[in-house]
């Protein structure tokens, strides 16, 4: 009888830890869902200025690369420069490489 109540108490005990660390592992791997502005999605004069896997898009339209360091690319659309910085900030220089303001 003592054996009986020892291993129920033990299965009960296991049990729990069990699904203890099945609700924690699954409760850590849920995406957040609550930021509602989009990644990568910025403005700047009127312009939308989207950094994708494939590069920066201005206004739905690619950009072109025209320089790459471990720091920053440059991409060139247009008469505009955009510089999007590995933390993710955006510069936009003129045709005459004049800074004009970060997007935001």
């Amino acid at each position: 009888m003592m054996k009986k109540l020892i291993a129920i108490i033990t299965f009960s005990i296991s049990s729990a830890l069990i699904s203890y660390s099945v609700q924690a592992t699954t409760k850590v791997s849920e995406p957040h869902t609550h930021s509602a502005k989009k990644a990568g999605v910025k403005q700047w004069k009127g312009m939308k200025l989207e950094v994708t896997k494939n590069g920066l898009t201005v206004d739905s339209k690619p950009a072109a690369v025209s320089e790459t360091n471990k720091d920053a690319t440059v991409y060139q659309q247009g008469l505009f420069s955009y510089i999007v910085y590995a933390n993710g900030k955006i510069a936009v220089m003129d045709d005459k490489n004049q800074f004009q303001g970060y997007a935001k």
